[in-house]
């Protein structure tokens, strides 16, 4: 459904048949029977777990997650470069934040920023044009590309809140964060953390990635420690005005929010509980859902004689509600997997052939055999053939 994330659809139809429960029995009357309250309360049960699976869900990812990191794109490498106009305290301190960060959260490659876009630091996986480049070359690179996003309008007035979240490219475009560069071209998660001048990038290139709260209570934690340990700059008023809700939160001054540690904090013992329990709690919706089917089916057949448009319209509801719970728990328990699909073979006697036009650049030719090398490893793709509107190959 446009628009909607999908992990929350549960508990939104949970909460839907909760007000339809609600309704229901408002316009029932005085004269209820007893199988229209036994349906109810079955719907009921059903109504509360669906809204409780949302919050299930992020635990049970927060749990699995170190088993289930996203691997990085085929033929990128590592680079590692750190601005040499910092001090040394202050570049030892980077390194380790940048490390820290790609060691603890789902994230492909950091990048450290001013808000103006000036590179202090970029560390971690980027294309294979800079699979061998480092130091102020890599910095330069990506430099270049996010000075042309956080100098724009939208940047400034997404980031008022201390921060900007996109966990799929729809919202990364729709933020103005996309790109065709090194830092941002292949992204399909984005965090960004300012305080004060600092800017802390984390990026990863596979959706929802980066939805756990203690991946980004992570990021939050890091760019405020590196905000007090680099040398300070001074702000423009621009940039001021834009950024006066996050440089107080850096500070400490946000009220109604919890800090980073608290967040994760909160969200990891939930976490660790289902850890502790994944197979039960992977269950969970089955055990609630088939019961509750059976359970509306047999209140059904032995109250017929007691059936009312009410019962009717929470048997209704409550089916909808255990439907919603037993697809839910298929999912959960890896029971539905996307049909494999076949491979093609192509013909005995063909041969690999890469042909690039002479007449291409350099550069131009090693974007187009990087995407073939992609496409090659990534998908069943066994041919491509890339044209220009003129129809030139």
């Amino acid at each position: 459904i446009p628009g909607v994330d999908e992990t929350r659809l549960p508990g939104y139809l949970g909460f839907v048949g909760l007000i339809s429960l609600a309704a229901n029995r408002l316009t029932s009357g005085s004269d209820i029977g007893e199988a229209q309250v036994r349906s109810e309360v079955i719907a009921l049960t059903m109504a509360l777990a669906c809204m409780a699976l949302p919050s299930i869900a992020d635990a049970l990812d927060d749990a699995t997650s170190d088993q289930e990191r996203p691997k990085p794109l085929p033929g990128s490498e590592q680079a590692f470069g750190i601005s040499e106009s910092l001090p040394d305290d202050a570049k030892i301190e980077t390194a380790w934040a940048l490390s820290s960060l790609l060691s603890n959260a789902n994230v492909h490659r950091v990048i450290l920023t001013r808000i103006d876009g000036t590179a202090i630091g970029a560390r971690g996986f980027f294309r294979p044009e800079l699979a061998t480049a480092s130091g102020p070359s890599l910095l330069s690179s990506v430099e270049d590309e996010l000075r042309s996003v956080v100098g724009t309008q939208g940047f400034l007035e997404s980031a008022k809140e201390g921060e900007i979240l996109a966990l799929d490219r729809r919202k990364i475009e729709a933020l103005g964060l996309s790109t065709d560069g090194l830092a941002l071209g292949d992204a399909q998660s984005v965090f960004v953390s300012l305080r004060g001048s600092v800017v802390l990038w984390a990026i990863s290139d596979a959706p929802q990635a980066l939805k756990r709260a203690k991946d980004r209570a992570w990021g939050r934690l890091l760019a405020s420690k590196l905000e007090g340990v680099l040398p300070r700059v001074e702000l423009t008023e621009d940039q001021r005005k834009s950024l006066v809700v996050s440089d107080q939160e850096s500070r400490g001054e946000g009220s109604g929010r919890r800090s980073a540690s608290q967040e994760g904090e909160s969200e990891g013992g939930l976490a660790a509980l289902v850890k502790e329990n994944l197979a039960l709690v992977r269950a969970a919706p089955l055990a609630i859902g088939f019961p509750g089917v059976i359970a509306l089916a047999l209140n059904r057949l032995t109250g017929i004689d007691q059936l009312t448009e009410g019962t009717t319209q929470a048997d209704i509801a409550g089916f909808a509600l255990a439907i919603t719970l037993i697809l839910s728990g298929l999912i959960w328990s890896d029971a539905v997997q996307p049909r494999e699909p076949v491979p093609v073979s192509l013909l005995d006697d063909s041969s690999p052939v890469l042909s690039v036009a002479p007449a291409a650049s350099s550069p131009v030719r090693a974007e187009l055999e990087w995407a073939w090398r992609s496409l090659a490893d990534a998908t069943r793709c066994k041919s491509l053939a890339i044209l220009t509107r003129e129809g030139e190959v």
